[in-house]
């Protein structure tokens, strides 16, 4: 059974998350005690969200859709504008973003940007 909890520290390794020295706040999917997959917001200026999800996460596809909800929700409640680049070596990378609220901002040398806010959520 998959399990959804707040990050931790030690999840930053175990997940290879680089955070640049800046702080994050986000959730785990986590099977079996072993972590799957990650999303959250480092604490960049401007806010910028984040998330990981290894293969073993991608067999789960109703739990894919469980985390993004939770992390729409986990966003409401702790900020009000946050920011995302769309992966491009994920093909469905703009269509998570936009399940998860995130509206298509302008695209610029990182790739194509999307912002959530707050307000028109």
């Amino acid at each position: 059974m998959l399990k959804i909890r707040p990050m931790v520290s030690t999840d930053l390794k175990d997940l290879d998350l680089l955070t640049h020295g800046h702080t994050v706040r986000g959730h785990v999917a986590e099977e079996d005690g072993v972590p799957v997959a990650a999303t959250g917001v480092l604490h960049t200026d401007p806010f910028y969200a984040f998330a990981q999800m290894s293969d073993e996460m991608r067999k789960h596809p109703r739990d894919v859709v469980r985390v993004i909800r939770g992390f729409e929700n986990f966003l409401g409640t702790y900020y009000k504008t946050v920011y995302a680049v769309a992966d491009v070596d994920e093909s469905n990378a703009p269509a998570v973003l936009r399940r998860a609220g995130f509206k298509y901002y302008q695209t610029n040398t990182q790739g194509d940007i999307y912002v959530w806010n707050k307000q028109e959520h």
